[in-house]
Order: structure tokens, then sequence, then C-alpha cells
């Protein structure tokens, strides 16, 4: 595994919506930067663009960086792949990427960019050939064909398998071994180009034994250090160390209990309830203590201070939104993002408190007339302070104090240890402190500590330096 993951702080680009630089020539029909993001339309954000806002995601305290897909595509959010090992030129070709791994790296900030294996999108040239030549074509076993002519445009039902059944994602056969060595080529070609590693999509819809830890081998061999990050949104023990092909997962399991136990009776469920995520039950403190004991002690340390930690992204509605605009509750959530085990990940626009509906509300340009408040502030302080406690990075965990609206726990590590507490309620709150932890300096946010106990107002967190008993 990877050891860099645990110190990280990723931050999550839509390539299309997060800059424009003047210098990548541009279409003449772009939807405007700041006009509402459709479903279909490009907004001209590029790979250079991103180069030239490296000093703000620095000054934010980024260490990495996780780009949506960045292959040349027929779609913005760039899904529908239609050549793997080229970079779409929209972004500036692969030229301007290879320019964004060298700036990257100088910085030593990593890059890792999305892996779409289970299906490509029709204008992928083998998918193309067999939409011209039928039977005849080399590459009709590459892909779940059920009857001919494919007529992929047509208006009958698919006649292949897709993803969804949606018929701009037909999806790959990866029994097929021909198939397969060439995805396995693709993940090799890039991470030799210089990634970082994949964010692997929907890697439960690959069902082919043995397909991951293939993939995980070749790259591997190619840099040991290279992470493979598995798009994972349930509970993920069958991907991980020991038994799984990853190195991390991005760790909805944690982030859909935190927005329902940060959110409350703020949490907007008529905008979830279409959702999987986040957890359709009430949780309180000591449920969501319980459920971080439980989670937690199922892993080794390694791995759970290796995966993302993240409650919102591309696919979802933006947090605050979730949160029905409440900055306090945003803030408490990303309280918990930098301070529980795993590598926090930010999507883009996050650390403004953005709001946004679903697809396509979520994945609207960067405001970058506006890119600061008060949440950006705490976000880049919650950055510093993990950067520098390696109790937040590399510790173990422990729950100090729950109660219904509140919730303790300490980061213990030989260089140090952090207690953490947070009160989600409308109303102050005391927490029980063992005579035995000693506590130090309140390093972030509010609240006191007096005859034991720890005293938190409404809706407030604290981070103090502490001593603990082994």
């Amino acid at each position: 595994m990877a050891d860099w993951l645990r110190d990280a702080v990723f931050y999550q680009i839509f390539p299309d919506r997060f800059a424009r630089c003047e210098r990548v020539p541009k279409l003449a029909s772009l939807e405007a930067w700041d006009a509402p993001p459709g479903t279909s339309g490009y907004k001209g954000g590029d790979l250079r663009g991103v180069v030239e806002r490296l000093d703000y995601l620095s000054e934010l305290g980024i260490t990495a960086l996780y780009l949506n897909p960045i292959f040349t595509a027929t779609a913005n959010h760039r899904y529908h792949t239609a050549d793997y090992f080229a970079v779409d030129p929209m972004l500036g070709g692969t030229v301007a990427f290879e320019g964004l791994l060298t700036a990257c790296h100088d910085r030593g900030m990593k890059v890792v960019i999305d892996g779409v294996f289970n299906h490509c999108g029709r204008a992928f040239p083998p998918f193309a050939d067999v939409a011209e030549n039928g039977a005849a074509s080399p590459y009709r076993d590459w892909f779940f064909v059920h009857a001919l002519p494919l007529d992929p445009y047509g208006a009958h039902s698919p006649r292949y398998a897709s993803w969804m059944n949606l018929p701009a994602l037909p999806k790959f056969d990866t029994g097929n071994a021909e198939v397969r060595e060439f995805l396995q080529r693709v993940a090799e070609h890039w991470v030799k180009v210089g990634i970082d590693g994949w964010r692997l999509d929907t890697p439960e819809q690959i069902e082919t034994p043995g397909f991951w830890q293939e993939l995980a081998a070749r790259v591997k061999a190619v840099n040991a250090d290279a992470v493979l990050i598995g798009e994972v949104w349930d509970e993920p023990s069958a991907w991980l160390a020991p038994q799984g092909p990853f190195d991390a997962v991005l760790n909805y399991h944690v982030g859909g209990r935190i927005l329902p136990f940060v959110g409350q009776e703020s949490l907007d469920r008529k905008l979830t309830q279409k959702l999987a995520y986040p957890f359709k039950g009430e949780v309180n403190g000591e449920q969501f203590a319980a459920f971080l004991e439980q989670l937690y002690a199922r892993f080794p340390a390694k791995v759970t201070q290796s995966w993302l930690s993240l409650d919102a992204c591309h696919d979802t509605p933006r947090r605050a939104s979730m949160l029905s605009g409440d900055r306090r509750r945003v803030d408490l959530a990303e309280m918990l993002r930098f301070t529980l085990p795993g590598a926090p990940c930010i999507y883009y626009g996050e650390e403004l408190a953005l709001e946004g509906g679903m697809d396509p509300g979520c994945r609207a340009g960067f405001p970058w007339d506006s890119a600061s408040c008060e949440t950006t502030d705490w976000v880049r302080r919650l950055a510093a302070l993990r950067h520098g406690h390696l109790a937040l990075r590399r510790g173990e965990f422990r729950v100090l104090a729950a109660t219904a609206k509140a919730f303790a726990f300490a980061r213990t590590h030989t260089d140090g240890a952090v207690i953490v507490a947070l009160n989600v309620g409308d109303d102050t709150v005391e927490l029980p402190v063992s005579p035995d932890i000693q506590l130090g300096t309140l390093l972030l946010g509010e609240g006191s500590v007096a005859a034991g106990r720890l005293r938190l107002p409404a809706l407030r967190a604290g981070v103090w330096q502490a001593s603990l008993p082994p």
C-alpha cells in the first residue's frame, strides 16, 4: 500500500467546470461559464486552467488531485470514452496533461485520474466497428451483443448490454482476453506517463474473476507507489487489504453517516431520498460513535487511514444543499472529514459551500470572482491542522464520549494525541472527560474544559492537544 495516501488532502476536479485557460483554443458554442450547468453542454474548462490555479490549491492545503475522466469522449463528464490513449483536445490534449503532471510533481502534489473500464462510449473505435460491420467485425466479442445490426442510435431497445441500460455506454465483455489485455495496457500506460494512481469507476460492475487483482499487479509492477482507489458506496471490506485489490475506496460508507448525524433535522431528505446514500435513518451521536468503532475495528489502522473521506461529489447534490444551506453544519461535517481516519477529499467548490442539486446542478462552473468565504478559511485551517499533527494522519481512533447530540474522540500517536469534540445540537452540551486525560492547547474551534467536562456551545466543535494514557 502506498504510504503517501495517509498524508494526503485530495481535491476532486471536474475538468470542464473548474478553470479555463485562454491559451487553450476554444470552440464557439460553449455554455457561459456562470450559466446554470446543462446536461450535455460544455463550459470549456481545461487542464492548463488547472495549472494556473495550483497556487490557489496549494494555499488551500491540497496535496493530491483526483481528476474526473480526461480522455477523448463525447460528453462533458467524459465517462463516454472514445480514446483511452489520448487526452481530450478540448482539455488541451496530452501535452497539457503532461504539463499538469510536471507542475504538480514539482510541487510535491500527486495526480490520480479516473479509469472507466466497465464500459466505453459509442465513439470508441472497436464498438463503432461492430456497429458498421456487424458479424464481420473482429471486435464483436468485445461486447455483449444481443442482436445485429446494433443500431446504437436507433429507436429500439438496446441490442447490446450497456451500463444502466444507457445505449451511450456499451459494456465491455471483460471475460474476453483481448478486452482484458487492452484495459490492462491502458492502466499501465498512464502510470508510465507519470500518474500517481487510478480512481476506478463502478468496480462492482466488473465481475470477471481476477480482473482487478491482475490490474493491480500490473500497475504496481510499473510503480509500486501508484494507488488504486475504488468507487465503492457500500461496506468496503471486500475491496480492501488484506483480501481486496485496492489501496483505498471513496468512503461514502462513512460520509453517508456523517450527513444525517451532523445534519439532524436540517438534512434535506427530499433532495436525498432517491440516493442510496446518505443513510436514511436517524443517526444520533451514540449511534454514530458505535458505527465508527465497529467499522474501524474490522480493518488495520493503515487501511482506514488511507481511504478517501468524502460526503459529496459529481454524482450527488452538493453538501451545502443536502444540509439545507446551514453553514454551521457544513463546517461541522468538514471538521469530521479532516479529523476522522482517512484522506480528506474535497469536491471542487465545496470549500466555498457551493449549493447545487443532482447532476447537472452539482457541476456548475467554479465561481472564481468570489473564490473565498468563511468556509474557505475553515478548510484552509483544517488542512493546516492535519498537516501539522501526525496524530490526525496516522493516529489510532478512540471514542471518548457520546450523547444524542454530541460526540468526542481521540486520535493517538506516539508523536502526540489530539481530541476532537463536536456538538450538533441547538443547546450547549457537556461531555465527561476521563481524569486520566490531560487537555492542552485548543488548536481550533470553540469549547472549554472545567471540572472534568468538555463544554461545547451549540453547533460548534473544538480540537485540543492532549495527553492520554496508553
